[in-house]
C-alpha cells in the first residue's frame, strides 16, 4: 500500500508536489526522496515533527542524525512510514 502525500516547500513562493510513498519505506527514504524531487543539496540538517490537524507542530522531533552524547535517540532511519501516519 502507498500512502499519497502533498510535500510543500516553504519559500517566498509555495512549492509542492504531490507524490504516492510505500508504506514499508522510512523517514529516511522519504526525507532522500524529497530531497532529489525538489534538487535540494541535502548537506543541511532535517527534522521531522507530528502536527494536529490545525497544523499546530508538537515538541517532538525525529531527526535525521542523533547528535546527544547522552542518550540513544530515534531518528528518521528508525521509523517506518506506516507506523507513524494514520490510515
Amino acid at each position: 500500500m502507498g500512502y499519497h502525500l502533498r510535500i510543500i516547500l516553504d519559500t517566498k513562493e509555495d512549492v509542492f508536489k504531490d507524490v504516492v510513498v510505500d508504506e514499508n519505506k522510512t523517514l529516511l527514504d522519504l526525507h532522500d526522496f524529497i530531497k532529489k524531487s525538489f534538487q535540494l543539496p541535502g548537506n543541511e540538517l532535517a527534522s521531522y515533527y507530528a502536527a494536529t490537524e490545525d497544523w499546530e507542530q508538537n515538541e517532538e522531533e525525529i531527526p535525521l542524525e542523533n547528535f546527544s552524547e547522552e542518550q540513544e535517540i530515534a531518528t528518521m532511519k528508525d521509523f517506518v512510514i506506516k507506523q507513524i501516519l494514520p490510515n
